[in-house]
């Protein structure tokens, strides 16, 4: 039978006040103030702890709470467990297989590394960590490190004689001696070899396998969305050692993939951990590139702008920008760079080192804010990160949770935003049906996976009721209302996000690039399996006299505001109507032309003055983004 408990938080952040800047802004003093003090709380430093886990002897004649706080004390230098760590920790150490499912910074990696400790402590006993990025893996074993827990890896980031060495260690372990380690970090390919089976068989012969740790255990689920081929073959292992405790744990889940999880892993009977999905100190928001703006100049020279300015109003502040391709990655880098924002820039194109280097000095304070394709910051331990920006969107409401669950870690106030264009969402659903999948059933999960994601960016609702809703969770009590916590711009301001919305039309399926009956977000407009993804106007006259109404107003405001200054010196208000239009027509007429001047000698002089250029940053995208500091007008941010 399938045991659920689920933890919820007791405390309410206050409510959000003014502009979103403004708010995380203000607070950012208070948050450092306070992950300090929650820093100095946690520390401790227990000699007589420390003389009582150095004498097995000792903790063994403890009960099994006064075990787990010693070495909690001592060994992690914190003084208390949170309910959902301490219950999956009971489990493990009653030798029980669990399912831990929490949201980003819920502490998960201590749910295996506490009893890992512990027992290696009493009985010299190994856990295996499986984790799926070399990156992860180092992250933990850098933090393990610096707590002076013993604890090592076998993986293609390490030299043939490293893991040589390693291998050598096991063997005696094996055959007779001391483990010296008490967590070994592998990946599933690693687990899959006939060379390392071998060894556990050898080191379960002498009752020495502790547990299994799976990390980021959505990735054995064909229906998730980080789906890895060897993740299956996990599987294996509690046939071959069933009295090994089994501890699957992940941050992003929905009701299906949790089930396949427990499945594939063959620990049906496995304790089932849950904390809520609400991160109640995010606020979401959502921004529409206009379609007008991205016909006139281009998706791209528009997102730039828009993230940009977004941005600068968060100056000052961590954060991460997140981006699907690494022409984008490097636009909006040089862009920022252009406007004296702190930044760098991450993805496959940039040299392990100097993507080392770009996340190292963003760890320390360095530099504010990383630019970065979908895979940064998975197991990046950054507390003070107060926003996170999607420049376009992700494949799937679960990548987006989890990317977005990046920010705020610490409990304060953070911002996720997400930019939404229909070119991006026509071309990651035409990226989606044609790509090829190692299992056909994913194609069909990854399309209805960003029918979700283009729900939440493009259905009138409340952000976090979408998110919570994809995950099984209904926003209700205990949890409080969205207007209670950090909220969402739904929420916040529903009217505005549904003028908003009426002025973004659905992006129509290609016939050609779908198979008939598609449910994906791009159905056709008289396919039965689709409805409309957010309310449009009643009719196409209404809808049009809705844009000439807008038009007209936004002329009058650029016209009043820029005319002046940019026309002549005489005052606006003292020209007729006509004279006005003419001269606002004239200057878009020259903004138009400055924009085709991407390689002008002017603009050249301009990149050159550009003081101390990143590595990353290349001298053509430095004179694209000097030739793209114009305004956008109708732009709604």
């Amino acid at each position: 039978m399938v045991e659920r408990a689920k933890e919820r938080q007791s405390e309410t952040p206050d409510e959000m006040s003014g502009s979103t800047a403004e708010a995380v802004g203000d607070r950012r003093i208070a948050a450092t103030e306070n992950t300090a003090a929650s820093e100095n709380h946690d520390v401790v430093v227990g000699k007589t702890e420390a003389e009582k886990l150095a004498n097995p002897a000792a903790l063994a004649r403890m009960s099994l709470d006064e075990q787990v706080r010693s070495v909690l004390s001592s060994s992690f230098r914190l003084t208390e467990l949170r309910p959902a760590q301490e219950e999956a920790i009971r489990g493990v150490l009653q030798r029980r297989d669990v399912f831990v499912l929490a949201p980003t910074g819920g502490g998960k990696s201590l749910t295996y590394q506490l009893p890992a400790v512990l027992l290696h402590h009493l009985y010299g006993k190994l856990a295996i960590v499986v984790s799926p990025l070399l990156a992860l893996m180092r992250n933990q074993l850098d933090a393990l490190a610096a707590l002076k827990i013993p604890a090592t890896s076998v993986s293609s980031s390490q030299t043939a004689a490293q893991n040589k060495d390693v291998y050598v260690m096991l063997d005696a372990a094996a055959g007779g001696g001391k483990c010296p380690v008490a967590l070994l970090y592998v990946t599933p390919e690693t687990m899959a070899t006939d060379k390392f089976h071998r060894i556990l068989k050898r080191l379960d012969a002498r009752g020495l396998l502790a547990l299994l740790a799976v990390d980021e255990a959505h990735c054995i689920s064909d229906w998730g969305h980080d789906f890895r081929t060897k993740y299956r073959e996990l599987g294996t292992f509690k046939l071959a050692f069933p009295q090994v405790p089994v501890l699957a744990v992940t941050a992003t889940a929905s009701a299906k993939v949790q089930k396949d999880i427990v499945e594939q892993l063959n620990i049906l009977d496995a304790l089932v951990v849950c904390r809520s999905f609400n991160r109640r100190n995010i606020r979401y928001e959502v921004r529409y590139l206009v379609p007008e703006d991205v016909a006139e100049l281009g998706v791209e020279l528009v997102r730039e702008a828009s993230v940009t300015k977004a941005v600068r109003r968060l100056s000052g502040l961590c954060g991460i920008v997140y981006a699907r391709t690494r022409a984008t990655v490097e636009l909006l880098a040089s862009a920022l760079q252009m406007q004296g924002v702190s930044v760098g820039a991450y993805h496959a194109g940039v040299s392990t080192k100097d993507r080392l280097l770009v996340q190292q000095r963003w760890q320390s304070g360095e530099i504010l804010v990383v630019v970065a394709t979908l895979a940064f910051g998975m197991g990046v331990d950054k507390h003070d990160v107060r926003f996170v920006i999607h420049a376009d969107i992700p494949s799937s409401l679960e990548a987006f949770y989890q990317q977005s669950g990046r920010a705020g870690r610490d409990g304060a106030k953070s911002l996720s935003v997400l930019f939404f264009a229909q070119d991006d969402a026509q071309k990651v659903n035409y990226l989606l049906q044609t790509q090829t999948y190692s299992v056909e059933t994913q194609r069909s999960a990854s399309l209805r996976g960003f029918q979700e994601m283009v729900d939440y960016a493009c259905m009138p609702k409340c952000r976090r009721a979408l998110v919570l809703k994809h995950f099984g969770e209904k926003l209700s009590a205990p949890e409080p209302a969205c207007k209670d916590s950090a909220g969402c711009d739904y929420c916040m301001n529903p009217a505005k996000v549904e003028e908003r919305l009426s002025h973004v039309t659905r992006p129509k399926r290609s016939r050609t690039n779908a198979p008939s009956g598609s449910k994906g977000p791009f159905r056709g407009e008289n396919d039965r399996a689709g409805s409309r993804l957010f309310s449009l106007p009643n009719s196409k006259q209404e809808l049009e006299r809705q844009r000439v109404a807008r038009r007209a107003e936004e002329r009058e405001r650029a016209m009043d505001a820029l005319g002046a200054r940019l026309i002549s010196d005489a005052p606006v208000a003292g020209r007729t109507k006509a004279e006005r239009e003419s001269q606002l027509d004239a200057l878009e007429r020259r903004e138009r032309r400055e924009l085709q001047l991407h390689a002008s000698p002017d603009h050249l002089q301009m990149a050159q003055r550009v003081p101390s250029a990143p590595a990353f940053v290349s001298a053509s995208s430095l004179h694209r983004a000097g030739s793209q500091t114009h305004t956008i007008k109708r732009a709604k941010f």
